[in-house]
This record gives structure tokens, C-alpha cells and sequence, in this order.
């Protein structure tokens, strides 16, 4: 998928994925119907976004409608 290489580590939920690349920024992708893509939109993404104000993350995880990054 375009928008990944550099990934250390991928996350899926049920409706959205979220990718943690190696200079610590995430990238996500998916439904975002309750905006767990933390894009600020609700706006269904088929190709990876970067999440805006992430950086220097560790670790990601994504479940039924949340997102989370540590």
C-alpha cells in the first residue's frame, strides 16, 4: 500500500488500520465514522493520511471505533 514503507508496526480495528513508521509519525487509513482516524474529519480514507501532531510514538493500537498511540 502506498504511504507505508517504513512501517515498524501495523494496528487493525474492524474499520480502520494505523501504521507506526520508523521516524515515530502514524499513518491511517479506513471508515472514521466516530473519527478514530485522528484527522480531525470523519471522512472515509482508502489510502493512508498522516495523523497531524503525532510524532515520537512508540506504539499504536486500533480497536472497534477508537484509535490509540503511546
Amino acid at each position: 500500500m502506498t504511504g507505508l514503507a517504513g512501517a515498524v508496526q501495523v494496528a487493525a480495528g474492524h474499520y480502520s488500520s494505523l501504521a507506526l513508521l520508523g521516524d515515530g509519525t502514524v499513518r491511517a487509513w479506513g471508515m472514521n465514522s466516530q473519527g478514530q482516524l485522528g484527522d480531525g474529519t470523519t471522512t472515509r480514507r482508502t489510502s493512508p493520511v498522516t495523523v497531524p501532531g503525532l510524532s515520537g510514538v512508540e506504539q499504536v493500537t486500533a480497536g472497534r471505533a477508537y484509535s490509540a498511540a503511546l
